[in-house]
């Protein structure tokens, strides 16, 4: 009877630890399973600091062409290219991550090659970075791109080339209407020597090889060729050098040169016509 009591007490002890849910202090721990909890404070976040889990927090640093850029010490092969670019006036954005040394862009933000840190391929990637800089035309640096130099140089050149040839060709057509007036004027006096003629003739042909006075001589008009012929040279020889690696810049070059040379021989053979006109003068 005794034992009867007491496992009834032990019941009722446990039916009053089972209360309804939410109506004691005591239901969260006793409603939840076992090892499990519920916590009622927000989360803590950590703060990103890189995209990869467990990897080093960087910070970018900007470096202009007028700055020290930090050197590659695992693969030096990337030194060069690192040089030239700031000597164009490329910026690079030192990243310094684990697998990513920077980022390198040209002053308009066209043209970028990224560096890699580790020494992986370097030698193959540092030349296709050098030849970018090379094929990019924004550089403004001190000794800045080679192409965009040497486009520079071939049309000054070419630009100096025609205005020689355009000199020359307007020397030589005034050395002709001079030419042509004297010989007018030789052929009117002799027709008036031979009474086949009239006063008025004679003195028109003589007032047009007035005018021509002013023209130069030959010789001159020899000379402005000759230098006109050499700058085409010089220009076809920078656009040959442009042409190993940018022909779509070169070629229009070059074509402009053929031209220059064209009108060259063009003037050439006319002041050959003159001079031979000339001669008989002269003899």
């Amino acid at each position: 009877m005794s034992q009867e009591r007491g496992n009834h007490r032990a019941d009722h002890r446990h039916v009053q630890r089972r209360s309804r849910p939410g109506t004691g202090p005591s239901v969260g721990r006793l409603a939840t399973p076992k090892g499990l909890a519920y916590n009622t404070r927000p989360p803590r976040v950590q703060p990103i600091t890189s995209t990869a889990a467990g990897a080093k927090a960087v910070s970018a640093q900007r470096f202009g062409p007028d700055d020290t850029w930090p050197s590659h010490q695992k693969s030096p092969h990337w030194n060069k290219p690192l040089g030239e670019a700031r000597r164009a006036g490329w910026t690079l954005t030192f990243i310094n991550a684990p697998h990513r040394f920077g980022v390198v862009s040209c002053p308009s933000g066209e043209h970028t090659f990224d560096v890699d840190q580790t020494a992986t391929g370097g030698e193959t990637k540092s030349k296709e970075a050098t030849k970018k800089i090379r094929w990019c035309r924004h550089g403004t640096g001190q000794g800045g791109s080679k192409v965009r130099a040497r486009q520079e140089e071939c049309t000054h050149l070419l630009e100096v080339a025609d205005e020689l040839i355009a000199a020359a060709a307007e020397g030589l057509t005034m050395a002709e209407v001079k030419q042509a007036a004297e010989e007018e004027l030789d052929r009117l006096e002799l027709q008036l020597q031979t009474a086949n003629s009239n006063v008025d003739e004679v003195d028109a042909a003589l007032q047009a090889a007035m005018d021509a006075d002013d023209a130069p001589e030959p010789e001159a008009v020899s000379a402005l060729l000759d230098d006109a012929d050499a700058t085409v040279a010089r220009g076809e020889a920078v656009a040959k050098a442009l042409r190993v690696g940018r022909p779509n810049l070169a070629t229009p070059l070059l074509e402009r040169a053929q031209g220059a040379r064209m009108r060259i021989g063009q003037l050439s053979s006319r002041l050959t016509v003159l001079q031979e006109r000339i001669r008989p003068d002269s003899g």
